[in-house]
């Protein structure tokens, strides 16, 4: 399959689940308030937190696991503890944020949020699954899977979100969907006979830890921001902010995420030649612009157009900002491929100071965030420049330096029509 077309079939597998999230979030706002968005943004930081140190780690390597026997047996147990945990985990966030409301709020907003318990066990067990799948080349049917999932979750949990008026639509219909694409990945790789790829192994549990730390810290320079602006701003701050990341970046990290999976598997065909990892990377950050081009136009026509008078005035500082949220996933676009070429160059170790430049940078975002909005989301624009740029020094001769500089001027005119129109 043409690596263009694996690149369009593996961004709608990512784009559904975030779009899914996306709408599911809009739906929630314009039928409840920002208080109760940022009650969920609190959970939702909970299971972000959950995944960056299990479904993130694995995800990076799960093309080198599912093939050897070793890999196999980790993921096993990866899924046993991973669920268990998981659930527990999020039981512990669900009874954290009850603490803080009032006696009936805290019973009906256990109830909302109490489907996310379950929601670990179902991506950890898809996981491996979809590796099989996307190693023998149907990225189409992973995608298809994925909306299919997306359906079915949203005829389940928009209506619970409509009759009652709270996030418990939301909670049940990410529990649907995770549910829905396990079921239809596990039935694909049960009937297919080319699931299994033979590619170059490596040690897992080195590798999990490794990726691990990565993940975990690529969550903390993420979610900190958010941490910082929902612990001093208030929930409603955190609840306009996650509105807006969630209608102005889940086009564009899905995008970023979707060239990530197929570069990793693109990698396991190439050697260290330096050059030639360069080359296939600048392909997909190519690749991942185009994409993100032809995603930003629909994104701010819709946030403008049709979410502006459904959602009301109560929302508008949050629609105010989607703008330069779109362009903050352009270098993120970088950033994500560059963690499978670490990986690739047994080099895991370091990608880690990417994160960590990042996350200096998150105390700044907060502190704009006390002036405005707006303010926070240049300083996270700045954050994921910051960030890029760190990553292509760590690549060293497998940088796409090319590419970097077209994005840069992408983002300079990008931003410059941003300050005309006085966003």
């Amino acid at each position: 399959m043409a690596g263009d077309l694996r690149s369009a079939w593996a961004a709608i597998e990512r784009v559904v689940p975030r779009g899914l999230l996306a709408l599911t979030s809009l739906i929630v706002a314009a039928v409840t308030s920002p208080q109760q968005v940022g009650i969920y943004a609190w959970a939702m930081l909970g299971l972000t937190f959950l995944q960056s140190l299990t479904d993130q780690p694995v995800r990076q390597i799960a093309v080198n696991l599912v093939s050897s026997r070793n890999g196999r047996r980790f993921i096993r147990r990866y899924v046993l503890w991973s669920s268990v945990g998981g659930a527990l985990f999020m039981l512990c966030v669900v009874g954290v944020l009850s603490l803080t409301l009032s006696f009936d709020d805290w019973v009906w907003t256990s109830t909302a949020l109490l489907p996310l318990a379950a929601v670990p066990c179902f991506t950890c067990l898809s996981t491996a699954d979809m590796a099989r799948l996307q190693l023998a080349g149907h990225w189409r049917y992973v995608s298809g899977a994925r909306a299919v999932a997306a359906v079915v979750a949203l005829v389940g949990g928009v209506p619970v979100a409509v009759l009652s008026r709270s996030v418990l639509g939301a909670s049940v219909t990410l529990l649907v969907a995770e549910t829905a694409f396990w079921l239809l990945v596990r039935r694909s790789v049960q009937t297919r006979r080319d699931v299994v790829t033979t590619v170059r192994g490596q040690e897992a549990r080195s590798a999990f830890k490794s990726m691990q730390a990565y993940s975990l810290l690529a969550w903390i320079q993420g979610q900190a921001d958010r941490v910082l602006i929902g612990g001093f701003a208030g929930t409603v701050a955190l609840g306009l902010y996650s509105v807006a990341g969630s209608i102005g970046r889940s086009a564009g990290d899905s995008i970023a995420a979707a060239q990530a999976s197929v570069l990793r598997v693109d990698l396991t065909n190439v050697g260290r030649d330096q050059s030639k990892i360069r080359s296939v990377v600048g392909r997909h950050v190519r690749s991942g612009m185009l994409l993100n081009a032809a995603a930003a136009a629909p994104v701010l026509g819709v946030s403008f157009i049709v979410l502006a008078p459904i959602l009301g005035p109560s929302w508008a500082e949050a629609l105010q900002i989607v703008p330069v949220i779109v362009i903050a996933s352009i270098p993120s676009a970088l950033s994500w491929c560059a963690a499978p070429v670490h990986i690739h160059l047994d080099r895991s170790r370091r990608a880690l100071w990417a994160p960590i430049a990042g996350l200096m940078v998150a105390p700044l975002i907060a502190l704009a965030a006390f002036s405005s909005l707006q303010l926070a989301a240049w300083a996270v624009l700045g954050r994921e420049i910051v960030v890029a740029l760190t990553q292509l020094l760590l690549m060293q001769k497998a940088a796409p330096w090319r590419e970097a500089a077209i994005m840069g001027a992408l983002i300079v005119v990008s931003s410059a029509c941003c300050v005309a129109l006085g966003v």
